[in-house]
């Protein structure tokens, strides 16, 4: 009885450890990547009177507490959210000028591609255990 309870603890201990050495989350180690909320975001961009993208980006990454924004995805390392957080704004960059500058300059294509270059350009890694999550 008592080497099945022993066998029993050990692999409870096992378990836990995997859990947290493959939840970079629950180790309070790893990065997550944040989106602002997509619903108050892109009709503050659509209304922005007299307000560059940019300027109402600005405007409500100040005023959206982290803690609603979303999770768009969890990294080990903060370069690597980094690296995505560039590889995501930098394709929507690249859009903007295809769209703007190709052969049938759309510049309808070219408003989308730039509102959604603004939104993942506001994208922010914090680290999992940030207590601004928690507010």
């Amino acid at each position: 009885m008592l080497s099945m309870f022993r066998a029993c603890s050990m692999l409870v201990m096992l378990l836990s450890i995997v859990l947290l050495l493959t939840n970079p989350a629950t180790a309070g180690q790893g990065w997550y990547f944040l989106l602002p909320p997509a619903d108050r975001v892109f009709p503050a961009l659509g209304a922005r009177p007299g307000s560059t993208f940019s300027e109402m980006a600005t405007k409500l990454m100040k005023e959206i507490p982290l803690s609603e924004w979303v999770v768009y995805r969890a990294f080990d390392t903060a370069r690597e959210c980094e690296a995505e957080r560039d590889a995501r704004s930098g394709w929507w960059s690249r859009e903007s000028s295809r769209a703007v500058t190709g052969p049938s300059r759309d510049l309808k294509a070219a408003a989308v591609a730039a509102e959604q270059m603004t939104y993942w350009g506001m994208a922010r890694c914090v680290a999992s255990d940030d207590p601004r999550l928690r507010r």
